[in-house]
Formats: C-alpha cells, structure tokens, sequence
C-alpha cells in the first residue's frame, strides 16, 4: 500500500493509520510484538529488529526477530550514540554491519 502525494503532503497516510490499527487490535504482549514484527518490516523494510526493556540501568533482549541473540542481549552490543538515544526515550534505528 502507497499513499499518494496529496495525502502525505496534508499529513495523512494510510500506513501509520494501518499501524496504529493492527496495534490495538492487540490483545497480549506476544501478538504486539508479531504486529511491530509486521509493521517494521512494511514500513521500513527491515527484517532484523530487537525489542529491549531497561532493566537496572542496562536494557535486557525481550523480543527479536532475525537478529543474533547471543550477540545483542543487550543494547550494549550497539553503539553508544544508540544508548543515549535509547535512554532518552528515543527510538534508534540502524544498521548493523556484520
């Protein structure tokens, strides 16, 4: 699915209000991480991604989906731009080279 010029240019786009849909339709914590696992892959067209929870200070791996889990346990495997970024409440994409 693609919007059309007109309609991101006035700030509406069908795939956020897809995303935003297939998010609440959620019902536990399994099926919304299937639905980031969805909407990651169509919106940016990745499919390696991580979910990570702060745990005392450091972050701890809850979710994955194509990516080593004994490499990125943690977020500390990532760059430390990324942590900032990350404990500021940000999101942080990037890509990891192998």
């Amino acid at each position: 699915m693609t919007a059309s010029a007109p309609q991101m240019s006035q700030g509406h786009d069908p795939r956020l209000e897809a995303a935003h849909k297939r998010l609440s339709e959620t019902g536990n914590q399994a099926e919304a991480f299937e639905a980031i696992r969805e909407i990651v892959t169509n919106l940016l067209g990745c499919e390696e991604m991580g979910i990570f929870a702060p745990v005392d200070g450091n972050s701890k791996l809850l979710w994955s989906f194509g990516i080593d889990t004994q490499r990125y346990t943690s977020l500390e495997g990532f760059e430390k731009s990324a942590m900032r970024q990350v404990k500021s409440g940000e999101c942080h994409i990037a890509q990891v080279a192998e």
